[in-house]
């Protein structure tokens, strides 16, 4: 259905622009058998822009230690443990800087990527940060190694988005992202809210190179731009669609800044009494749009 819907808009687009330049029409009168035909043509995209980005996904966590005496009745039964180093958990950019048409600004080509966390099968959302500087969270099951549940983790966590627009020889913009719509890269992995997000383009190109993203002139020469413009406050969401010639450079990160914490809440009853092994696993997708 989604590809019909796009063949019609197509289509229609074309038709609308060919009524203000059509040609004459050729009429025939009525004693003239008339058996003609009449084609439409053009090109349905597919999803080819998707091989444009990259994705990583960070090591884990394999040796985290927390006190089980800190699990209390007056805290929720809850163990928080410290993250000791900056930890990537996904990491993604372009390949390439592109666009698409502003046809498909409302995607339907694949250019625009959207990340999903899962919690065995259930997708999980991210959490906006409280306040501005604050961590985003994911919560996620918490398992024995009998892989039975016994309770929850909160992965308090830093994500962030940075793109470089701008064409060929001219100064290209630096922007920090956000993911409000369904058609903003990045969305399911960004703040859906701009109220909590950093402005500040340097603090956020900062934390995307440290967790392995892009820099500013990686993504400065993929646009082919020969210059950054002066940085502005704000921040936007982007769906790669411009007629004008500018190309789009991003990248995105998500993970554990050093002094991040995993907050472990063990279930009603389920409580360890001695040293116990536990794993939460945290699913990642990204499809595109």
């Amino acid at each position: 259905m989604k590809t019909t819907l796009k063949a019609l808009a197509l289509v229609t687009a074309a038709g609308v622009s060919g009524i203000a330049n059509a040609a004459a029409p050729t009429w025939e009168d009525g004693t003239t058998q008339f058996n003609k035909t009449f084609t439409a043509s053009g090109t349905v995209l597919g999803k080819e822009f998707s091989q444009k980005w990259q994705w990583a996904v960070g090591p884990g966590l394999p040796n985290l230690q927390g006190a089980l005496s800190q699990a209390q009745a007056s805290n929720g039964n809850k163990v928080t443990i410290t993250i000791p180093q900056d930890t990537p958990i996904l990491v993604g950019k372009t390949a390439e800087a592109f666009a698409v048409p502003e046809t498909f600004t409302q995607g339907g080509v694949g250019a625009i990527p959207h990340i999903v966390f899962k919690n065995d099968d259930q997708t999980v959302s991210l959490a906006d940060p409280a306040y501005t500087g604050a961590p985003a969270s994911i919560t996620i099951d918490v398992k024995d190694a009998g892989n039975t549940k016994i309770g929850t983790a909160k992965l308090n966590v830093i994500t962030a988005g940075i793109e470089v627009v701008g064409k060929s020889g001219l100064a290209a913009q630096q922007k920090v992202l956000y993911g409000p719509h369904d058609n903003s890269i990045f969305r399911g992995g960004l703040p859906v809210s701009g109220l909590v997000v950093s402005k500040n383009v340097t603090e956020t190109a900062t934390t995307v190179m440290s967790f392995g993203g892009l820099s500013p002139d990686e993504m400065k020469i993929q646009v082919g731009a020969n210059t950054l413009a002066p940085q502005y406050g704000g921040c936007y969401d982007e769906n790669m669609a411009y007629d004008s010639g500018e190309k789009v450079s991003a990248s995105y990160v998500l993970g554990f800044k050093a002094g991040n914490t995993i907050e472990v809440t063990f279930d009603a009853g389920r409580k360890p009494s001695t040293t116990t092994q536990w794993t939460a696993s945290l699913g990642i997708q990204v499809t595109y749009v």
